[in-house]
């Protein structure tokens, strides 16, 4: 093999100090909202260089760059350049222990980043982007470092198969052989504009980052948001967008998703799309074949290892490519080698040459195990399979998916080449537990006939290969590098976290319709039957899945509703209204007669009322903070899986308290609860509450009502809760108060999200707000903050060891059931099978306890097995010993009571009692452990975690004492409830109510 040259080493600084000069009021870099030129740059980078050659003051050093998405990611790597270090881009919410590993991996202590005293940076020495007055241009700016073609530029860190990041060196000979190839490839003029999109820690990045050495503009912009993503056709049609580098699911998903003249607008000025990532997608192909856009379509491959792109393939318009579309042929300066072929001509493909970087630092078995010199060229083993057809390199997988089954060696790489070779199918990703095969699939059909698409998969491959489950998505998920999230698909072959669900409603046929249209937008990620109530969030949409439900709203009624009032309201019963609204051409169903019943007269009203909501909601930034902690396991639950969960809370005042009394009330008790002033933000990873201090004039919302106060009342509830959901996230607060002037008497309605109270809280808030305003001094009262209970459950909870050894956790060892899916195969599938038992009612504990030992009796003997746990909810407030029961906040608690074979009530009742108290007083929550990112490679914490799933196989819940109508109604629909429950997390679900001395339990799998 000989070493192939491409041209001499690109001065990438000196590129662009010679613009500086020659050009300085050109402009280099757009953003949605500023224009940024030549001149101005280079001020912000001559700024940042002389910061950064303050702290280092020394010999060449790796900077870590810690940054969000924007332009001073291109001030920062300059400013890196000129001084001649090299730069090490880091993930912008990284955890402090990935960030400390990436420092001590590149022996460093240096870091640029934009905010102040981050503490994920703690013992770095920080350089703060916009912290030095900006200096004027100095004549010798351009002065600055020459690299040689072998000196190291950056440092790109991927995934290890051990878990442990491997950093990638990268050198400036490295970088001009892309840069030169780029020139050929994208065929770049002075006015083209080359949109910065890729996440800067991904090697595709760099042919944004240094598009300037090659005359584009560069827009910056960062999609990966919502609001950011619906702009973005506007925006790239606004700045002449010409160039942009995606992944194949990316271009795709925008393809799927944005409507006809949004694609129109975002195609409008391209030039080049260049898709690359993973396997270019056959879809995306026909796609471009059938429509008339005319910008050159490349599909590129290569490894961060030999520099961002290593083979390149322009797809010809009109070419019926089939299944497998080619990455080409090697680039100018780069060669390869199919090495150890099999009869089909399939090997592992080694490539050589300029583009091969230093290797790994501090990583000699893997360099060793990847990289070589054969006399004096460097190469590198991708690890991925190709074959050669027609001079061109066909892409088959890795060689590392190799799996054996019964075995036999299995690749699952090729079990998805012939999948997708089925006429039905579009992509496939194939996994292995080791034991059986699973697949998911995407097909236009989504009705596709599984059973007959495993017997056509006989005739192009063995038995053994055939996947025993395969499931159909609409479109694959994709991670934050818009590569399919192969980690969330398999998450589709395990257990999902339990979820409440809600009775189901009558509907109507445009209701029906509209269900139907929101489960065919989820289709891809979620198997659960819709209804009118089954909120859209909740049950897993994201802003690409709103986007999509607009799309199916306007074509199938006809009519455009906004974003907004999607995220506001969420289900298809409240949905349909508007639609009948913005329509006017269907009845309007019973909901809609009783909001115009109940608003007639009060248009004016609740206008204000909506006004002031949202002023109070969102208040501005000019609050003062006060606290910031982290919230718990179950916030965290309910955050994460989009569980609306609100409080509704009516208070009938005295007859003599005024409105100013009462919002003086509403005040003094939110200052004692510093919960009920406070927003929930996620960062860096952790999910945090924000306390505020109330503002001595803060105003409550207030409104005169004509007419029927409990139908108003319930007219608010329903009319708020969702602006109360939607601003959970979105930077607004978690609870809001309503003062409900009637004629004959005055109202207060709070709503309050479950993040910040539960039940027994409105107790509390009740009990507190009548003090307040009875006549006679009432001065504020210490109650404890739920900001020190949060404090307590961490301080508790930070030995993994002293948790995995705690008596709960061994005697949850002894419960472990084996194979989870074949016993509750076993079990059946009964719905809700109803046992009712003659009890005398103490209390919630007391009942759960009761329910618990009588499920445990029923369901151990059906197990081969000494002892099973049973899993509830409890909430601890009113435990004895603990020491929160005033405090205002969400205080349940996930635990299990094991039950063993020999146990008599009163000693099964003894433990349940002791594992009480172990929650209650002594604060052990082992969801600390297993929910913190400091223990996230713990051996002790893995095995907490395997011990916990073992055991979780029954879940009991008691929700209380019920009248005979609400038995009657709840025996109706607890099926349905139970089944749904079932169908995201299987396991036995009991739920137990009482109704005059007697304990009615339904279960799903037929217990007697």
């Amino acid at each position: 093999m000989k070493k192939i040259k491409t041209g001499p080493t690109i001065d990438v600084f000196g590129e662009f100090s010679a613009k500086v000069a020659n050009s300085p009021d050109e402009i280099m870099i757009l953003t949605a909202s500023q224009q940024i030129n030549y001149r101005q740059m280079c001020q912000e980078v001559v700024t940042l260089a002389a910061s950064l050659q303050r702290q280092v003051a020394g010999e060449k050093a790796r900077i870590l760059l810690y940054l969000p998405h924007s332009y001073k990611i291109i001030v920062s790597v300059l400013a890196v350049l000129k001084l001649g270090y090299s730069y090490v881009p880091v993930r912008h919410g990284a955890t402090a222990a990935d960030i400390a590993k990436i420092a001590a991996a590149c022996q460093t202590k240096f870091v640029i980043t934009a905010e102040e005293d981050d503490p994920r940076l703690a013992g770095l020495a920080q350089i703060v982007l916009d912290q030095s007055p900006m200096m004027l241009v100095p004549a010798d700016a351009a002065d600055h470092h020459l690299y040689q073609p072998d000196e190291e530029l950056y440092v790109l860190f991927t995934s290890g198969s051990t878990g442990v990041p491997k950093g990638c060196a990268v050198s400036a000979g490295n970088v001009s052989y892309i840069l030169h190839n780029l020139k050929t490839i994208a065929q770049y003029e002075p006015d083209d504009v080359v949109c910065f999109s890729t996440p800067y820690t991904f090697d595709v990045a760099v042919s944004e980052i240094y598009a300037f050495t090659l005359d584009p503009k560069i827009l910056v912009y960062d999609s990966s948001e919502y609001a950011e993503f619906k702009r973005f056709p506007d925006v790239a049609y606004a700045n002449h967008v010409t160039h942009m580098a995606v992944s194949p699911s990316s271009l795709l998903n925008m393809i799927k998703v944005y409507r006809e003249e949004q694609l129109r607008r975002l195609f409008a000025h391209m030039k080049c799309m260049m898709v690359a990532g993973e396997a270019f997608k056959p879809e995306l192909a026909k796609a471009w074949n059938r429509n008339d856009w005319d910008f050159r379509l490349i599909n590129l491959y290569g490894p961060t290892e030999a520099t961002v792109y290593a083979t390149a393939y322009e797809l010809v318009k009109g070419n019926d490519y089939g299944t497998n579309i080619p990455i080409g042929q090697p680039l100018a300066g780069c060669h390869y080698q199919i090495e150890h072929p099999n009869a089909s001509g399939v090997g592992e493909l080694v490539l050589s040459g300029q583009g091969i970087a230093h290797g790994y630092l501090n990583n000699q078995a893997e360099n060793k195990k990847r990289f070589r010199d054969v006399a004096g060229v460097r190469s590198f083993r991708t690890g991925d399979l190709v074959s050669q057809e027609n001079s061109q390199i066909i892409f088959h997988g890795r060689n590392d998916q190799q799996v054996q089954i019964n075995g036999i060696r299995v690749e699952l790489g090729e079990i998805e080449s012939r999948i997708s070779e089925d006429q039905e199918i579009t992509d496939a990703v194939v996994f292995s537990d080791g034991a059986t095969i699973s697949a998911v699939v995407t097909a236009a059909n989504q009705a596709l006939d599984v059973p007959a698409l495993q017997k056509r998969l006989i005739s192009r491959m063995p038995r053994y290969m055939i996947p025993s489950d395969i499931r159909v998505l609409a479109q694959l998920p994709l991670n934050a590098s818009n590569k399919v999230d192969r980690k969330q698909l398999k998450q589709l072959f395990q257990p999902a976290a339990a979820t409440n669900a809600a009775t189901p409603a009558a509907t109507d046929q445009s209701t029906e319709i509209l269900v139907g249209l929101m489960q065919r937008v989820l289709a891809s990620k979620t198997k659960q039957q819709f209804d009118a109530q089954t909120d859209f969030f909740r049950a897993g949409a994201d802003s690409l899945d709103t986007i999509g439900l607009l799309t199916e709203i306007e074509t199938t009624f006809g009519v455009a509703i906004s974003v907004d009032q999607v995220y506001q309201l969420r289900t298809a019963e409240k949905l349909i209204r508007q639609i009948q609204r913005e329509s006017n051409s269907t009845a309007p169903n019973a909901g809609t007669e009783l909001a115009r019943g109940v608003t007639s007269n009060n248009d004016q009203a609740i206008a204000s009322l909506s006004k002031q909501v949202g002023a109070f909601l969102f208040a501005p930034n000019e609050l003062v903070k006060q606290a910031t902690y982290e919230a718990l396991y179950l916030q965290r639950f309910y955050y994460d899986k989009f569980a609306k969960n609100t409080l509704p809370f009516v208070f009938k005042a005295n007859d003599n308290a005024s409105v100013a009394a009462i919002e003086q009330a509403i005040r003094q008790l939110m200052q004692e609860n510093t919960l009920l002033y406070a927003k929930i933000v996620k960062r860096h990873g952790k999910l945090l509450f924000e306390d505020y201090a109330v503002p001595a004039d803060l105003k409550i919302p207030v409104i005169r009502v004509q007419g029927d106060a409990p139908r108003f009342n319930d007219f608010v509830i329903a009319n708020y809760e969702d602006e109360l959901f939607y601003a959970r996230y979105h930077q607004g607060f978690l609870a809001v108060w309503m003062i409900l002037v009637y004629d004959t008497h005055t109202d207060v309605v709070g709503l309050f999200d479950h993040t910040v109270a539960d039940a027994p809280s409105l107790t509390a808030i009740r009990d507190r707000l009548s003090l307040l305003l009875s006549p006679g001094d009432h001065p504020l009262v210490a109650v404890p903050p739920y900001q020190d209970y949060c404090a307590l459950i961490r301080q508790n909870n930070t030995d993994p060891d002293a948790t995995l050894n705690n008596w709960y956790m061994q005697a949850l060892k002894n419960c472990a059931v084996a194979h989870h899916e074949a016993v509750l195969a076993d079990l059946g599938g009964i719905d809700s099978c109803l046992v009712e038992k003659d009890f005398t009612f103490v209390d919630s504990v007391d009942a759960t306890i009761q329910t618990a030992y009588l499920v445990g009796q029923r369901l151990l003997p059906l197990l081969d097995q000494s002892a099973v746990a049973v899993r509830t909810i409890m909430n601890i407030r009113n435990l004895p010993g603990f020491t929160f029961n005033k405090t205002v906040g969400d205080l349940h608690v996930s635990m299990s009571f094991p039950y063993y074979q020999t146990d008599t009530y009163a000693a099964f009742k003894a433990r349940a009692q002791r594992v009480l108290n172990l929650f209650a007083t002594e604060n052990f929550r082992h969801s600390s452990i297993l929910e913190d990112d400091a223990f996230q490679n713990d051996p002790d914490r893995n095995q907490i975690k395997a011990i916990v799933s073992a055991a979780d196989l029954v879940v009991v819940n008691f929700l209380g004492r019920v009248t005979h109508q609400e038995l009657e109604a709840f025996r109706r629909d607890v099926v349905t409830i139970q089944k749904r429950l079932n169908a995201s997390d299987p396991r036995v679900y009991v739920t137990a109510v009482e109704n005059k001395g007697m304990l009615a339990i339904f279960n799903n799998r037929g217990l007697q």
